[in-house]
């Protein structure tokens, strides 16, 4: 049983792995011409926008991974390790992404 979790926990993180690097990139890509100074707020408006994406990326990639895995007797277990997964990818978005 542990198994079957930590190996969709694996696959969680490949494909959330992927998500937060394209995403981030788009950001890093957005507002790297803002000046900081001047632009404060558009800054944080864009970090914020780019940061709900992530979730929401990261939140689609877990119901389909759930969806997939309903004859799991833990299924609560792998809810739990997802979401705090998605949690620490939009921690370390919200962290990286201050210093843009």
């Amino acid at each position: 049983m542990h198994k079957d979790i930590d190996e969709l926990s694996v696959e969680f993180n490949f494909k959330a792995k992927e998500a937060y690097y394209l995403i981030y990139t788009k950001f890093n890509n957005k507002v790297a011409e803002l000046n900081r100074q001047d632009d404060e707020n558009v800054f944080q408006m864009t970090r914020a926008q780019f940061g709900y994406a992530l979730k929401a990326e990261l939140e689609k990639v877990a119901k389909s991974m759930i969806e997939k895995s309903r004859e799991l007797n833990d299924i609560d277990q792998l809810k739990r390790n997802l979401t705090n997964r998605i949690h620490d990818y939009l921690q370390e978005f919200m962290k990286k992404s201050q210093t843009a």
